[in-house]
């Protein structure tokens, strides 16, 4: 896919917002049980924690290697496969929502001091053609399906609780 300088732009934009999502989660995430899991769903925090590590361990290194290598030819690891959530992070919500958008910021950082140009800069991950702003939709994309699940998880407990209230 050829990348315009305004969708560039649009998914900076996009890969940046991470850092308000994760801000006004802190101000909901006391309410629920973040760690309760029902049957072949992850928890909520699971759904959260696992958006930092796709970006720590997958997105932010794979565009690096793009920028820093040209025509790189790499292999990736699917973060899915290589994600645990923490026992300290299951305990404290609010510190996984700081530290994705303390991450977030840094690889943001990153991607702004990069001219447009060279976020179509292109490379081979896995033996697929791929480009930094690929690997930026990607990314974003993925956020955008989890904090959905999220949301939907979120009013799925609210409603359950507000039933639950009036049946008292």
């Amino acid at each position: 896919m050829e990348y315009s300088d305004e969708h560039l732009k649009s998914l900076i934009s996009d890969a940046s917002y991470l850092v308000d999502e994760a801000e006004a989660l802190t101000y909901v995430i006391g309410s629920v049980p973040v760690s309760e899991k029902t049957a072949g769903i992850d928890s909520i925090l699971e759904m959260i924690a696992i958006i930092d590590h796709a970006q720590q361990t997958y997105y932010r290194p794979l565009a690096e290697r793009l920028f820093s290598v040209p025509n790189v030819n790499t292999q990736a690891t699917d973060f899915r496969t290589t994600f645990a959530l923490d026992e300290t992070e299951a305990n404290d919500p609010v510190r996984v929502l700081k530290r994705i958008a303390k991450h977030r910021v840094g690889f943001m950082n990153f991607i702004s001091k990069l001219p447009l140009r060279d976020l179509r800069t292109e490379g081979k991950v896995n033996g697929k053609s791929c480009t930094i702003a690929s690997l930026l939709e990607e990314m974003v994309n993925f956020e955008r399906k989890q904090l959905k699940l999220v949301a939907e998880r979120i009013l799925s407990i609210d409603s359950t609780l507000n039933k639950s209230r009036k049946g008292q």
